[in-house]
């Protein structure tokens, strides 16, 4: 079971809507299979919410007040289970987690982190193998990026081995300084080559609970196909960048 956790410390960036959709793409064979997944496999795919607030346990409709489950539980989609979570996750006195347990049963975890460094995040992050870090643009500088490297020595000197599998630019647009902010990253991070445009399906996704790849979109021929909207064929583009990366990766490539 690869583990990936989709980690910013600033809000608003897309975590939840990076982890859902990646996941919910994969658990639909909508994507290349991951290196590990056997060929034929139901690709079988388990979301951790980590974060109090239960963003990702609300985009399902798993969300509930009572005490959190101990176990996956199902989604709308088959295959694509959930840890779900919510504000009991603060009072937690042991944050670790321990999804390892779950391997035999998942090819694929994706974990969203809260945008705190706090004990929640920092016990997904060192269960992870890898991060994807989403990030906005329109709220970059480099100074943003000088903070961003910053974090991530911080994690190496506490002995978190996860590594960096990619930078996800969200909320995307053209500016006049947009060009020159991907190219520094680029420079310094593995960054994707595809973005995910700023666009009203995603909001429309959140509002409806449903994934980018199950919204209607704009086209009127077939309005109740999937995948007619932008930002879904970008986050399936995502999705086989990463797996392009992690066959590299498994075949002794240096990332």
């Amino acid at each position: 079971m690869i583990k990936i956790a989709v980690y910013s410390l600033k809000g608003g960036v897309g975590k939840t809507i990076t982890a859902a959709n990646l996941g919910q793409l994969y658990a639909t064979h909508r994507t290349k299979r991951l290196p590990g997944t056997k060929r034929g496999s139901l690709r079988r795919v388990l979301l951790v919410d980590r974060d109090p607030q239960g963003n990702l346990s609300q985009y399902f409709n798993r969300y509930s007040d009572g005490p959190l489950e101990d176990h996956p539980i199902g989604t709308d989609w088959a295959w694509l289970d959930i840890l779900p979570g919510n504000l009991s996750l603060a009072a937690q006195e042991d944050a670790a987690l321990d999804v390892d347990r779950y391997a035999d049963q998942y090819d694929l975890c994706l974990i969203d982190c809260q945008a705190d460094l706090g004990k929640l995040t920092a016990g997904a992050i060192r269960c992870a193998d890898y991060l994807i870090i989403p990030i906005r643009l329109d709220a970059f500088s480099t100074n943003g990026l000088s903070n961003l490297m910053q974090q991530l020595e911080n994690l190496q000197e506490a002995a978190i081995d996860a590594r960096v599998l990619g930078v996800l630019v969200t909320h995307d647009e053209k500016t006049p300084y947009s060009d020159a902010i991907k190219k520094l990253l680029r420079e310094r991070l593995p960054l994707f080559d595809t973005t995910i445009s700023r666009s009203k399906w995603v909001s429309e996704s959140t509002i409806e609970h449903k994934p980018l790849a199950e919204i209607a979109g704009p086209d009127k021929k077939h309005p109740l196909r999937p995948m007619t909207t932008r930002p879904a064929w970008q986050y399936r583009k995502v999705f086989n960048e990463m797996a392009d990366r992690l066959s590299n990766l498994d075949k002794g490539g240096k990332q």
